[in-house]
């Protein structure tokens, strides 16, 4: 799941600016907002997840998450207006904004591994998702259209939603903190 959210995040960074320009005819500048606002709605969603990550059990915030990604990737490639790109792009930043930490946590917690080998691990496959998922989007769209490599985005996010429950073993509790004991 981390290679498949971090694939979806190298595409944004390597080709949501082209996309805009090549796919939607937008100038320069307004292209360049792409990726502006896929990294603007990522750094919100950040700062903003460990309040979401204490309400929301892992389970259901990967789905949601794998969901919404999905969700903004397909209106950017369907709705054929420069201002849908935008939103859609926003909501794939916001939409993978915790796929990465909802991970590591998870990698943390896996019974017989040590927390660092753990997320170690998760690392290492998130980060060769990284690399490797702009150049398979870029042979994809070489063969056919950047729209058509792009849509991959979307069924790796909806991937991700679909095998939360299997990949996070079913945990149901959220992160929050475990409440004092009352006294007798």
């Amino acid at each position: 799941l981390a290679a498949l959210g971090l694939v979806a995040e190298g595409a944004m960074y390597d080709w949501s600016v082209l996309f805009m320009k090549q796919e939607r005819a937008s100038d320069a500048s307004l292209s360049a907002l792409g990726y502006a606002s896929f990294s603007l709605a990522m750094a919100l969603g950040r700062f903003g997840g460990d309040w979401v990550r204490a309400r929301v059990a892992p389970v259901p915030l990967m789905v949601a998450s794998g969901l919404l990604a999905a969700a903004g990737m397909a209106t950017a490639l369907l709705v054929p207006v420069a201002s849908a790109g935008l939103l859609g792009f926003a909501l794939v930043g916001l939409g993978l904004s915790n796929v990465v930490p909802v991970l590591f946590s998870a990698a943390s917690k896996v019974p017989g591994v040590s927390a660092a080998h753990g997320i170690a691990a998760v690392s290492s496959l998130g980060y060769l998702g990284m690399m490797a998922g702009p150049p398979l989007i870029g042979m994809v769209a070489e063969h056919s259209s950047l729209t058509a490599g792009l849509s991959c985005v979307v069924f790796f996010a909806l991937f991700m939603a679909a095998t939360a429950q299997r990949a996070l073993g079913g945990t149901t509790r959220t992160n929050a903190p475990a409440a004092p004991a009352a006294a007798d």
